[in-house]
């Protein structure tokens, strides 16, 4: 078990599974356990005077935690407890990976820190905490967002294609965020509508470098027809294309996946000052 903040405690299922560690709970002073689990801990594992919420959650990149207001709902809970002083444990199987998104998503509320200060905070007590890459995703939209707890808000934010070989592929649209902490801007040249940012750019983030095209996070405007498809606007222009199972860098010769790709001559740039 791992002391994340003030009154939160960050654990693994075995802790709070083994009625055997009640001393543990009346050490802590424990109140409140939130499970991120396929199955809620039996009645009979379960301590008197702790209150138990479950939240029926799966360890795979797919999982939504957003738009299904997990996220939302769990920081609610902890936040009801922390805020009266009260003791409380979040966990999953590992304490790795969805225990652990939680977590970040209520530091990153209450503290609003990024993405990447919440899950160092973390690794400082829990060196193996890392959310899948679907999680991940999610909590870099949460970020965007400026983490606000309303469901509604990340409605439509999976994308999901079929593969090649017919395997569903899952990705996440990230938001169009303003100029903050961006050195440019992108602009579609038919429309003029900002359609993403240098924040957005996930491989050769040197602009100067880049001659012929950007490659992009999934982003929230734009439309793909098929795991292989043309990225279009909203507008209808065609700015790049998409392949959800990568392609080779032309430059660096490094795998992208998935591989969504910008044509340099489709955008306008701006330097923002």
């Amino acid at each position: 078990m791992w002391l994340i903040s003030d009154n939160l405690f960050l654990s693994n299922y075995q802790t709070v599974s083994d009625h055997t560690n009640d001393e543990i709970f009346k050490k802590f002073q424990i109140r409140k356990v939130v499970s991120l689990m396929e199955e809620c801990i039996p009645n009979v594992c379960k301590l008197p005077n702790v209150e138990y919420v479950f939240f029926k959650a799966l360890d795979v990149e797919e999982q939504e935690l957003l738009s299904n207001g997990i996220m939302m709902e769990a920081i609610e809970q902890i936040d009801a407890s922390t805020s009266k002083n009260e003791n409380v444990i979040v966990h999953c199987v590992a304490g790795v990976s969805r225990s652990v998104a939680i977590c970040m998503g209520y530091l990153m509320y209450k503290r609003n820190l990024t993405t990447a200060v919440a899950l160092d905070l973390i690794k400082n007590v829990q060196p193996t905490a890392l959310p899948n890459s679907g999680f991940m995703a999610q909590l870099k939209i949460f970020e965007r967002s400026g983490c606000l707890l309303e469901a509604k808000r990340y409605q439509n934010i999976l994308l999901k294609v079929i593969g090649k070989t017919g395997e569903a592929l899952s990705f996440y649209r990230q938001p169009v965020i303003g100029s903050k902490g961006s050195k440019f801007r992108f602009k579609c040249k038919k429309c003029r509508k900002l359609i993403f940012t240098s924040e957005n750019i996930v491989h050769h983030d040197n602009i100067t470098e880049i001659s012929h095209q950007f490659l992009i996070e999934p982003m929230a405007w734009f439309n793909v027809a098929s795991h292989t498809s043309n990225i279009t606007h909203s507008c209808g222009a065609k700015l790049g294309n998409f392949i959800a199972t990568g392609s080779k860098c032309p430059n660096c010769f490094e795998f992208v996946c998935p591989w969504i790709c910008a044509e340099k001559s489709k955008i306008d740039i701006e330097l923002v000052n």
